[in-house]
């Protein structure tokens, strides 16, 4: 028992030392505000859309209303079954800067690598169908890029919700994610990256193309952040509330295991220490806390071990969600940090083992 207790609490030690560093790192990150752009950078907004009729109007009206004009949309249609590409077309009509290409392949990694093929611009943004973004979004972007010249700006994404309580639960882990993106890269040691807010140069995607991993039907905004890295790249976190992209979360429970079993799926291909390192630690935190958690009902000093495990990990958690939070304007959602706390080892453990016994799909397609 005395060698559980010890390995558990040196868990517990490690994870709550990762995550307050990366709470270090967010508050360490100044926020930046845009200055006049030179208006001289070319970008290419490479959009990837499979069945996004529900989506798609809003994405692209977002888009067009961006006050930096110096751009290319450039949208790869992934065999889409409902009306998709006839909205996109009456789009195309209107505006010159919008192209719209069919993919040569199956899924969206795939259609993606086709878009930046095709685009012109030195600057590529890549962002999702499901998204939205505000007016001066493209223009922050470039304004940052401009000033400190990176391989790869990992821009904000935020998860709204409509106040349903399984919303307000996706929110709370996607803020988690966004925090540990912005904070890892404020300590120079980035492990997270969205594609759905993600810009890069052309000339360091063409350079890390080779490195990139083909086994994965997905991923290659993680991918291509660790190509860069290993070609010591400069990446930078672009901390700007007008740089923020809006999603969504998913409408049913199958919805959203599906989403995380994807990310899980493609973390075996993953060969970046310091992803794995994270992944491992915050595995063997959940861990910890359910064996603790179950063997508090033979042993008292799981009960005693559990409690000090839930609240150290609670405190750690909360380090880097309020900071976070208060900069995505999700302060409310901290309310439900000790629910969700108490849920997520079983959740995690989950997605970990429903790969095994659930296909995955993307879009009604299996992958």
């Amino acid at each position: 028992m005395f060698w559980i207790i010890l390995i558990a609490l040196l868990i517990v030690a490690t994870y709550s030392f990762s995550v307050c560093s990366y709470s270090f790192g967010w508050r360490k990150t100044i926020d930046f505000v845009a200055s006049q752009t030179s208006d001289q950078v070319l970008v290419s907004i490479i959009l990837s859309v499979r069945n996004e009729q529900n989506t798609i109007v809003k994405l692209l009206d977002s888009i067009f209303s961006q006050t930096y004009k110096k751009y290319e949309l450039i949208v790869i249609d992934d065999h889409s079954e409902d009306n998709t590409v006839d909205i996109i077309s009456s789009y195309v009509t209107q505006n010159s800067f919008l192209r719209l290409l069919k993919s040569t392949s199956f899924g969206k990694k795939k259609a993606l690598r086709q878009g930046i093929s095709n685009a012109s611009g030195e600057l590529i943004v890549c962002v999702d169908a499901d998204c939205q973004f505000g007016h001066d979004w493209l223009k922050t972007i470039v304004s940052f890029y401009e000033i400190h010249k990176p391989d790869m700006i990992i821009a904000p994404v935020r998860m709204l919700h409509n106040g349903a309580f399984f919303e307000k639960v996706q929110s709370l882990d996607f803020l988690s994610l966004s925090g540990s993106a912005g904070g890892s890269a404020g300590i120079g040691m980035p492990i997270l990256c969205n594609g759905a807010n993600l810009a890069f140069t052309k000339d360091v995607y063409v350079k890390s193309e080779s490195l990139l991993c083909n086994q994965e039907v997905s991923g290659d905004d993680m991918f291509l952040l660790s190509a860069i890295k290993k070609q010591k790249g400069n990446i930078l976190y672009l901390k700007s509330k007008e740089a923020i992209a809006d999603t969504y979360p998913c409408i049913t429970l199958n919805d959203f295991l599906q989403q995380r079993m994807r990310w899980v799926s493609k973390s075996k291909s993953y060969t970046d220490w310091q992803i794995i390192a994270c992944a491992l630690i915050v595995f063997c935190m959940q861990v910890a806390l359910l064996v603790s958690f179950v063997g508090s009902f033979w042993y008292n000093e799981c009960v005693v071990l559990f409690v000090i495990l839930f609240f150290m990990k609670l405190f750690a958690d909360s380090m880097l969600l309020i900071p976070t939070s208060k900069f995505f304007n999700q302060t409310r959602l901290l309310w439900y940090i000790f629910v969700v706390s108490l849920f997520y080892p079983v959740y995690v453990f989950a997605v970990m083992l429903m790969p095994i016994l659930k296909p995955l799909y993307w879009k009604n397609r299996k992958i």
